[in-house]
């Protein structure tokens, strides 16, 4: 069977949406498409439900391809991740490391209005860092035994950059007002006869989407500053 590719292609449509009295934000729609071919012979003879297992596994690869893009994409031809530069979230703070009282900075960089439904988002490696920050009398910042910092979740997410130069390592905010638009739910088409010649199967999984931070003040990042040498 040959890997699974994910790729995001045509813009379908755009559409201007009001989000306030203010602001006016317009939403596109991005194919994201999966596709594999298999031998007939395979098919036949796999012994199990392969279109089952096909759709389970596009479903799984488009969960990691969404997640990573509501993080990380461009907005070109992909949802606009909530790291952008220029759509993305606000800085909170500039800092050329994580510390204790910055990370403080951040949670209070956000307004009380967003403070109240907010999580933290970072990767793995980040979230082992501030386990062991401490404050000046050796206290750890993250005391508890859940997954909480000064009281709000930390959400863990494997598409959060590390802390690096020019890097945004740790996000808070209210998540809530990135919005995901999904025009139209994931498809499966099987194709038998586009490969018959060949004796193989097509499947093809896909779907329209975009993503925005509509209000970039309601989720603040750490910039990483970026290190000069020389």
């Amino acid at each position: 069977m040959q890997r699974t590719h994910l790729i995001y292609s045509c813009q379908i449509a755009s559409l201007k949406m009001n989000i306030d009295d203010f602001t006016i934000s317009t939403v596109d729609s991005w194919k994201l498409a999966a596709f594999v071919k298999m031998d007939e012979a395979f098919v036949r003879d796999a012994g199990f439900d392969i279109e089952n297992y096909l759709i389970n596994r596009f479903a799984k690869n488009f969960g990691r391809a969404e997640d990573n893009a509501f993080i990380n994409g461009t907005g070109i031809q992909m949802p606009t991740g909530i790291l952008n530069a220029i759509n993305g979230a606000d800085v909170g703070i500039t800092t050329a490391e994580i510390t204790y009282d910055n990370v403080i900075g951040l949670y209070f960089s956000v307004k009380p209005e967003y403070r109240r439904n907010a999580v933290w988002l970072m990767n793995d490696e980040t979230a082992l860092a501030l386990r062991t920050l401490k404050d000046s009398a050796g206290n750890y910042l993250w005391r508890n035994s859940d997954d909480t910092i000064l009281g709000k979740r930390v959400i863990i997410s494997e598409y959060m950059p590390n802390t690096e130069s020019d890097s945004k390592p740790i996000a808070f905010g209210d998540f809530s007002y990135y919005w995901v638009i999904g025009r139209s739910p994931v498809s499966f088409k099987t194709l038998s006869e586009k490969f018959a010649l060949h004796d193989q199967i097509g499947y093809l999984a896909f779907e329209f989407l975009d993503g925005k931070l509509i209000r970039p003040e309601a989720v603040k990042v750490i910039q990483i500053k970026t290190e000069i040498n020389g």
